[in-house]
């Protein structure tokens, strides 16, 4: 689990869309353990908006947000659920 937060300190709101990697990188990985080996679960997130209380889904390479002017959006970054078979 990851927190990241993106500030915006301009007048007016501002999209943004980053590529996870970048912010990621190798700080935050999700594995999956099949018994035999471990997996990695690829280059997906699941993402949620505290202040928005929205549940974003699940985010892989890139993603976008709105921030708003002179705001911040805080994201909870988690792993995904996996079914192991």
């Amino acid at each position: 689990e990851a927190y990241i937060a993106f500030f915006n300190l301009g007048s007016s709101a501002r999209t943004i869309s980053p590529k996870l990697a970048d912010i990621t990188g190798d700080l935050i990985t999700c594995s999956v353990d099949t018994g035999d080996a471990i997996d990695s679960a690829g280059e997906k997130f699941r993402a949620f908006d505290v202040w928005g209380g929205r549940d974003l889904g699940e985010i892989n390479s890139t993603f976008s947000t709105t921030v708003p002017a002179h705001g911040c959006v805080l994201l909870v970054l988690d792993c995904p659920l996996v079914a192991v078979l």
